[in-house]
C-alpha cells in the first residue's frame, strides 16, 4: 500500500544534483553540440539571418507607423511634419531587448530535426518541457530556450544557405569520423501500392540499370532515350499499373454509352380527385 502523505504528490522537490539523464537525446546533443563547436562558421550565418529577420520586422513596423499616420486627420490650423523617408538608408537595428544568441537557435534548428516536428506539436512540446538534460546543458551554458512560438519563428528566419552550410558540417564530421565513406547507396525496398502507378525515383533508378545491363550485352550504341525505353518496357509491375488504368477508363467509357432509363411515379389523391 502506499502510505498517505500529506503533501501533494506533485509538490516541489529540491534534488541534490540534478544530472543529465542517459539516453538517445542527451546523445543527440552532445553530437549536436561538438557540431556547432567543429563549425563556428554556423552561429555566424544564423546571426545573420536573424539580424535580416529583424530588419523585416522594423520595416513592417514602420509601415504600419505610415499607414496608421494616413488615416490621421490633422487639426485645423495644424501642420504635421512629414516623417522622414526611412527607405533612402538601409534599416539599422538599435538596441532593444535582448535577442535570443545565434548559437540557441542553431540547436534549435538541429533539435526539430530529432523530433521529427515543429516546437508546437504536442510531443516536442513534452519533451523540451519535461527534459531534465535539456536543462542541465542549457543551465551551464547559461543559456535559456525562449517560448515555442519565439523557437518556431526564429528557426523559420534560418535561410536555406545556413542549411546547407549545417548539412556541409555533418557530412564533413562524418568523414572525419569515419562514420560513411558515402561511397555505397542504400535503398528502401518497401513496396507500396502507389509505386505500381507512379514508381518512384529510385524503382526508376534500379530498372534503368537493369535496361542497361540487359542491352550491353548486345554490344551497340545506347542513348539516354533508348535506355530509359527499355528500363519502362522491362517494368512488367509498371506496365500492369498503366494498362489497369486504361482498363478503369474503358469502363467508364462503356458505362457512359449504355441507356439507364427511370422512371419515377408520384400519386396524390384529394377525395374526390385523384392525379398521377
Amino acid at each position: 500500500m502506499i502510505a498517505t502523505a500529506r503533501t501533494s504528490p506533485f509538490a516541489p522537490v529540491t534534488p541534490l544534483f540534478l544530472e543529465p539523464v542517459d539516453s538517445d537525446l542527451q546523445t543527440f546533443i552532445r553530437e549536436a553540440h561538438d557540431l556547432i563547436e567543429s563549425c563556428p562558421s554556423i552561429v555566424v550565418l544564423v546571426d545573420a539571418d536573424l539580424d535580416q529577420h529583424g530588419r523585416s520586422k522594423k520595416a513592417l513596423r514602420i509601415e504600419d507607423a505610415r499607414w496608421l499616420e494616413s488615416r490621421s486627420l490633422a487639426l485645423a490650423g495644424v501642420v504635421l511634419q512629414a516623417s522622414p523617408d526611412a527607405e533612402r538608408k538601409p534599416l539599422q537595428l538599435m538596441q532593444g531587448r535582448p535577442r535570443t544568441p545565434g548559437y540557441v537557435v542553431a540547436m534549435a534548428v538541429l533539435l526539430r530535426g530529432y523530433f521529427g516536428a515543429g516546437f508546437k506539436d504536442c510531443d516536442a512540446t513534452s519533451m523540451m518541457l519535461e527534459s531534465i538534460t535539456l536543462r542541465v546543458f542549457f543551465t551551464n551554458l547559461g543559456l535559456n530556450m525562449p517560448g515555442r512560438s519565439t523557437l518556431t519563428e526564429l528557426v523559420n528566419a534560418v535561410g536555406n544557405e545556413t542549411r546547407m552550410r549545417m548539412l556541409d558540417a555533418q557530412v564533413a564530421r562524418a568523414l572525419h569520423l569515419k562514420l560513411d565513406d558515402f561511397e555505397t547507396m542504400l535503398q528502401d525496398s518497401t513496396h507500396v501500392a502507389g509505386s505500381t502507378a507512379w514508381p518512384t525515383d529510385s524503382r526508376l533508378m534500379v530498372a534503368l540499370v537493369s535496361g542497361v545491363s540487359f542491352a550491353a550485352e548486345d554490344d551497340f550504341l545506347l542513348t539516354l532515350d533508348d535506355a530509359m525505353t527499355l528500363a519502362l518496357s522491362a517494368n512488367r509491375t509498371l506496365m500492369a499499373g498503366r494498362l489497369g488504368r486504361e482498363v478503369a477508363r474503358a469502363g467508364v467509357d462503356i458505362a457512359r454509352q449504355r441507356p439507364n432509363p427511370e422512371l419515377t411515379v408520384e400519386s396524390a389523391r384529394e377525395t374526390p380527385h385523384e392525379a398521377y
